[in-house]
Order: C-alpha cells, then sequence, then structure tokens
C-alpha cells in the first residue's frame, strides 16, 4: 500500500446548505481551511452552498475528482460508492454510519455492499478489458483506490491545509501520523495536543475498516516521508498475523505507538456497539507488541507522552540514563521510576567526574542522580549536562527541576534547549515541577521540541 497521493480535487457528496449538517461543515473546513485545490459539492437538489455551484450527481463534474467524502445516508453509499469508482476518484472517505456497527441484518448488508463495489475490477474503457490483473490487486480490491471507513470522522492533512472531517479545526503541522478508529477520540487528542507542542502529518479516522483496515494505515504512514512515528488507537484488530508482520516491518524505522481499548469484558462489549467489529484480550496485545517492537500505551495520557516524545526525540539506544535535579526528593522518585521501567543510571566515568566536582560545590552529589543542590543557578545545570553528554556511558537524560526562589528557571530551559541542539542524538525529556512559576520555562522546552512532565515518574517512563 504506497502513500496516500495529494488530492488536488475533492467532492463533497451530501454536501449541505444547512449550517448544522456535517455536509456542509466539511465542505466549509475544506474550503476555509487552506486547501488550495478545487472544492465541488454534490446534492440532489444542485443547490448553491456557500456561493458555489453544487452538481446533483458527481459523474456531472467536468473535470478529474481526486478524492470524494460521503455523507449521504447509508442505503444510498453503495451505489453513490458505484459512481465514485465510474468516475476514477483515488480515495473515497465514507463518513456516513449505519453500517455493522448497527448489528442489524439491513446494516451489515450495506457494509457487505460497499465491499462488494471495492473488489470489483476496474476497466480500461479504451480496451474494455480489465485494467489490473488479478494476481496485482490487493485483497480489497483495486490497488489504486482507497476506501476509508464508513461510520468514520474523515481525514485531516494539516501541511495541505485539509480538513476532510468534521473536526472544527486543524491541528499544527508535524511529523505524527495519527490513526484511530474512534473520530471523537481523535479530536479529543488533536485538541489536547496544542498544549503539548504536537504536530501531525496526518490523522485518519477509520470507522468500521469495512475495506482499508489497520495495516492498510500503517503502511501508508510508513510510506509517508513526513511521518516521524505512528500513533494507533484500535478497538479491533481485524487481522492479528497480518498486523504482526506489518508492524515488525516497519518499527524498524518508524516507532509505532498502541493505545488498545476493547480488553475487559465489558470494554469488548462496548467496542463492540461502537464500531462493529470483535476486540482481544490485554495478554494478547501485550505478546503482540513486545514481538512486533510496539510501545503500548495504557491510557491515553500515556499515549500523547509516547507521541510527544517519539516525535521529538531520537530513540534511547541503551536503558543507561543520566537523571540530573536540583532537589532529592525528585531525584529519589527518578530513581525508584527508573528501576521499575528497567533503566540504568550509571556512575559518570572517573574524568568526567573529576571535572564536574571543580564546577559543582563540595556539597552537591556527583553521583547518578547528579544533584545541583537546591541554590543552582544556570551554570550548575549547564556544567551537569556537558558532563552526561561527554560520558560514552550514558545514552539518555533526564532534567528535573523545583522552582526555588532563585531558580532562573527559563534560563535553564534554554540551556537544556541549547544542550539538545549541540547532542541531536541524546534524547533528554524534562520535569519543571510546579505551576504558575514554571510556565515560561515549559513554553520554551516546548517551543524547542523538548517534551516536559508535571512529575518524575512520567518523565523517566
Amino acid at each position: 500500500m504506497k502513500g496516500m497521493p495529494e488530492p488536488h480535487s475533492i467532492a463533497v457528496i451530501g454536501a449541505s446548505a444547512s449550517p448544522h449538517k456535517v455536509g456542509h461543515m466539511i465542505f466549509k473546513n475544506l474550503l476555509t481551511q487552506g486547501f488550495q485545490g478545487n472544492v465541488y459539492g454534490v446534492n440532489t437538489k444542485g443547490e448553491e452552498i456557500l456561493g458555489k455551484k453544487s452538481f446533483k450527481a458527481i459523474g456531472e463534474i467536468p473535470s478529474a475528482v481526486d478524492m470524494a467524502i460521503i455523507v449521504t445516508p447509508a442505503p444510498t453509499v453503495p451505489e453513490v460508492l458505484k459512481e465514485c469508482i465510474a468516475k476514477g476518484v483515488e480515495t473515497v472517505v465514507i463518513i456516513s454510519a449505519g453500517f455493522s456497527e448497527t448489528h442489524t441484518e439491513e446494516g451489515e448488508q450495506l457494509e457487505q455492499q460497499i465491499i462488494d463495489a471495492a473488489n470489483q475490477q476496474p476497466f480500461d474503457r479504451a480496451q474494455d478489458k480489465p485494467a489490473t490483473s488479478p494476481s496485482t490487486m490487493l485483497r480489497t480490491g483495486n490497488p489504486q483506490l482507497r476506501i476509508i471507513g464508513p461510520n468514520c470522522l474523515g481525514i485531516l492533512i494539516p501541511r495541505l491545509g485539509l480538513n476532510a472531517s468534521f473536526a472544527k479545526d486543524l491541528p499544527a503541522s508535524g511529523s505524527i501520523a495519527l490513526v484511530s478508529q474512534s473520530g471523537a477520540l481523535a479530536v479529543a487528542l488533536i485538541d489536547q495536543s496544542l498544549s503539548l507542542g504536537i504536530g501531525y502529518s496526518q490523522i485518519l479516522s477509520i470507522g468500521n475498516k469495512a475495506v482499508m483496515d489497520e495495516c492498510d494505515f500503517l503502511e501508508q504512514c510508513a510510506a509517508d516521508t513526513e511521518t516521524k512515528v505512528i500513533g494507533l488507537y484500535l478497538e479491533s484488530i481485524k487481522d492479528g498475523r497480518r498486523f504482526l508482520q506489518t508492524a515488525q516491518r516497519i518499527t524498524q524505522t518508524k516507532p509505532i505507538v498502541l493505545l488498545k481499548s476493547g480488553i475487559s469484558d465489558a470494554g469488548r462489549k462496548a467496542a463492540s456497539s461502537h464500531t462493529g467489529a470483535l476486540a482481544g484480550s490485554s495478554a494478547a496485545i501485550d505478546a503482540a507488541c513486545s514481538q512486533a517492537g510496539i510501545h503500548r500505551a495504557k491510557t491515553a495520557e500515556e499515549f500523547l507522552m509516547l507521541l510527544q516524545t517519539l516525535s521529538t526525540q531520537p530513540q534511547l539506544r541503551t536503558n543507561r540514563i543520566a537523571v540530573i535535579t536540583n532537589a532529592g526528593g525528585p531525584g529519589i522518585l527518578a530513581t525508584d521510576a527508573s528501576e521499575s521501567n528497567g533503566l540504568i543510571l550509571p556512575p559518570l566515568q572517573f574524568a568526567i567526574c573529576n571535572s564536574l566536582k571543580e564546577k559543582l560545590p563540595s556539597s552537591a552529589s556527583i553521583g547518578n542522580p547528579i544533584d545541583v543542590l537546591g541554590d543552582a543557578l544556570c551554570d550548575r545545570y549547564s556544567a551537569a549536562l556537558e558532563a552526561t553528554g561527554d560520558d560514552a556511558g550514558i545514552d539518555g537524560v533526564v532534567a528535573l527541576l523545583t522552582p526555588q526562589v532563585m531558580t532562573p528557571c527559563e534560563e535553564i530551559a534554554r540551556a537544556i534547549a541549547d544542550f539538545h541542539k549541540r547532542q541531536p542524538l541524546m534524547p533528554i525529556v524534562a520535569c519543571f515541577m510546579g505551576g504558575p512559576s514554571v510556565e515560561g520555562a515549559q513554553n520554551i522546552l516546548m517551543q524547542n521540541g523538548i517534551p516536559y512532565f508535571s512529575t518524575p515518574e512520567a518523565a523517566v517512563q
């Protein structure tokens, strides 16, 4: 599965003049949030929408259409999809609900009709023969056709100004690809990302996964040069063996973070009612993640923490880290957290330790954690950072800070950012504990791509 082609023209089928309807919201988002391509409204009434002429069917649009967004009632979707295929559309996003997630015979039949339409071979009209041999076709039909959904939020590609969804706004552009089986959760994560400085290469709401499943989307994100890390929220995994093989291959070059819900008995029932799919046990998910090299998040908060860190920092090469602190208590908490997370705090090399002693007070601790004491100014933090950077036995740094009356929080944040620029292969995270006293410093860290956390345990994790 190749990466998603950049669309130059999009049709919203089911576009509406009513501001309260989803078809109106998506049409407006495409027109007003920076997308530079052509946007066409398709409405059976042929009415004017937001000052633009609409067409009664996609076939009436005189030029090519790369992507179609379907927002019509579920019973109409299979025929509309066939019209999109006949038009030569490459990507179809089916927003409409009312399919297998309803657990009704009608809903399941309608979804099967979508699958059947996708599996029909396209014909080369000029030569009246199949355009693709069956051996080269994907299991989901035409390899050039992408069908996302149904029952989904839509897709967002911030760098293109593309908001083909009913999410209110585009998030910042960045290197995280978010693939979510829940559209509502994706919206919440996007909103929370602003305060963390998180940016996205693409956001894909996948809904019922009737045609394209999580493996197809993983392959698509892996092929995207803008994507550095892939975040998956899944309620079900359609093909466990294929998922494992796909993830094993992709994690060799791009980290994957998985947030899997529906692992309890009640959660499995809730997941089934949400997207009409089966869930799996926690133990099975743990085993799959371990085998495939996937980072598993147990909570939505941890999911965002991992995405933030993996998108801004290089991966930790070994489990040897250093902790720098101006307070003994947080240093001890970080030490405990290191042990529980399988990390080692080795002592500094002898020569480096002696050099650091000359730059710190005699009462400072030169062990690991490195305690620069409560009255530390920026020079002590800088000296400790340089020591860890010079030590070949240290491969990552956790910088802790509590705001004493004399602590220059923002100056220390800048020193951490400067150190990261000089040592781009060494991951560093920060924990500036406190409230208003550290807000300015946290903003500096965020602006410079340094993940910061409110507790030592979270930073170490």
